[in-house]
């Protein structure tokens, strides 16, 4: 006969320590068997995430080095090892031994490490928001040793941020003496302290910050996302998109080839020999160089006349021999003789500055979706966790059941798992460096 069931005889009091312990470890067991269902789903949340999140370190630190976001991607990665490593197998650990918990220092500490890495996940996605919409949106550009410092100030303030709102809850929580109500017996738990006072506190802090992250979060992707809608917008009206090597004039793009510049042929009004600059002296306008009536032969200019009479001889002496007036024509021989250099400069620079836009946005895409998952996975905990304030804990494990109870309280540990899927779909590149990493030639 079980000893559990020698409860209802009062054999319990007359119990000894060794038989009190028998006891406790078969309601343990049977508690574990009861929740098997979550415990399979934190362990393969735990197992798909130590995989996939290993497999992400090692390409982001090796292959992946001047990445956009790399740093804020490695410290994610950290994040979601450490919660697959420590916070998956603390609440494995929670339910087996439920009624028998080891250690108080285990129970305040394990509680507080969790409760640190899931501040620092999200401290992580707001970071990168502000920093996406800084990049994105910004009137500066930054070069990549500026974005690096920038990502590591940032994960640098996430970290300590975190550590110190975590702090106090080492003394939230407490291994305690609970009876039972139903059998009397008297269990060793993690529970939380009877201070209300403290308790309430610390809920309302929690909650004020994770209503300020959810509106630097809405704020910081709504300017990206009209940034976007606004260049879009720009880029249909005109049906042009100028590269970074160009320029839009009346609605086409003039591109600004600085060889080409180099090797053209310049047009001076008077002696270069003797240039003499004046601070009075007006700037004189560019003008168009007329064209050489000799068709094979490389482009001349001939100079003005200054005659008496002719239209060079209308401008003033001192105004023609200060003056210094610049043009630029394109040599013929460029022309004739290399007629694609030209188109594939330009393909090549429109083609670069497309990419870089292209993986911009997609970087920014994805990171967003990072977002919207953590608060996805975030959710039902929070409205459980309402719902247990606002109800009983009993009423709500009555109607939701064991297993689906426990699982929604645990559901904010599923981006540890999901994280390494979203940058293989949304990064093309990181895909074929996992295939090289793995050694997989398909």
């Amino acid at each position: 006969m079980s000893c559990v069931h020698c409860l209802g005889n009062g054999s319990w009091p007359n119990a000894t320590d060794q038989d009190r312990w028998k006891i406790l470890e078969e309601m343990n067991v049977a508690f574990f068997s009861s929740l098997q269902p979550t415990v399979v789903f934190l362990l393969g949340l735990a197992v798909c995430g130590l995989a996939g999140n290993s497999l992400v370190f090692v390409v982001y630190l090796h292959r992946l080095k001047s990445y956009p976001t790399r740093t804020y991607i490695l410290a994610m990665c950290v994040c979601d090892l450490l919660t697959n490593c420590f916070s998956l197998p603390m609440e494995v650990m929670e339910i087996r031994l439920r009624f028998t918990y080891p250690a108080d220092w285990l129970c305040r500490l394990g509680f507080t490490v969790v409760c640190f890495l899931v501040l620092f996940s999200g401290c992580l996605l707001v970071a990168v928001a502000v920093d996406r919409e800084r990049t994105m949106c910004g009137q500066t550009r930054t070069s990549g040793l500026q974005r690096e410092r920038r990502e590591r100030w940032f994960v640098t303030a996430c970290l300590v941020g975190s550590l110190l709102i975590s702090l106090p809850m080492l003394g939230l929580l407490e291994r305690k003496e609970v009876v039972l109500e139903d059998t009397g017996l008297t269990t060793l738990q993690c529970v939380y302290v009877q201070d209300s006072l403290f308790l309430t506190v610390l809920n309302r802090i929690h909650n004020g910050l994770f209503l300020c992250a959810f509106a630097v979060l809405c704020f910081a992707y709504g300017r990206i996302a009209r940034h976007l809608w606004q260049h879009k917008k720009r880029a249909n009206t005109t049906g042009v998109t100028c590269s970074d090597s160009s320029t839009k004039r009346d609605g086409t793009c003039v591109e600004i080839n600085v060889t080409e510049a180099s090797q053209s042929v310049q047009c001076l009004h008077g002696d270069p020999a003797q240039e003499v600059t004046h601070d009075d002296a007006p700037s004189p306008l560019p003008q168009v160089c007329p064209p050489s009536t000799d068709s094979e032969t490389t482009d001349t200019l001939t100079p003005p006349s200054t005659e008496p009479g002719t239209e060079g001889g209308e401008m003033s002496s001192a105004r023609s021999q200060t003056a210094l007036s610049l043009c630029f024509v394109k040599r013929r021989s460029d022309v004739t003789r290399h007629p694609q250099r030209k188109e594939r400069n330009r393909k090549a620079s429109k083609g670069g500055s497309r990419r870089t836009r292209t993986l911009t946005n997609r970087t920014t895409l994805m990171l967003f979706i990072l977002t919207v998952i953590f608060f996805i996975n975030y959710l039902p905990y929070l409205l459980t966790v309402v719902l247990r304030t606002v109800g009983s804990e009993e009423q709500l494990v009555r109607h939701l059941g064991l297993n689906l109870y426990f699982i929604l309280l645990r559901t904010i540990y599923m981006n540890s798992a999901v994280n390494p899927f979203v940058y293989t779909f949304h990064l093309p590149r990181f895909r074929k460096e996992c295939r090289h990493v793995l050694g997989c030639t398909c």
